[in-house]
């Protein structure tokens, strides 16, 4: 009879983390997320990069994405951070892209206040 109490008091398996990037918002930083909280994964913030003189923002995007060393990564984006985010979507394959008060596609941007 003790082995059936000791197979209902094993310890859950401790799963490993799945590591979310997290893109902030333009002027933003990684403090934007200090009240996130997921369970079974670890955040990775990826902080704004200073742009080279004239690079083209696909160039930008294309250094940011060198900082997730996931393959089929998620992504969280706030603000401009989830336009970065889809456009690293467009990239390389990712898992899910999650935007937060963001657009989608660049059309979704009201223009003129309209």
């Amino acid at each position: 009879m003790n082995w059936l109490r000791n197979i209902f008091r094993k310890k859950k398996q401790e799963l490993p983390k799945r590591k979310i990037y997290c893109i902030p918002g333009f002027g933003a930083d990684d403090k934007i997320f200090n009240n996130l909280r997921i369970d079974n994964a670890a955040l990775v913030f990826i902080n704004w990069l200073k742009p080279l003189p004239r690079e083209p923002y696909k160039d930008y995007v294309l250094r940011m994405a060198e900082k997730i060393q996931e393959d089929n990564p998620v992504i969280i984006g706030v603000s401009f951070g989830g336009m970065v985010a889809l456009e690293i979507a467009k990239i390389r394959p990712v898992k899910q892209v999650i935007l937060v008060s963001s657009i989608k596609i660049p059309t979704s941007c009201p223009v003129n206040g309209s």
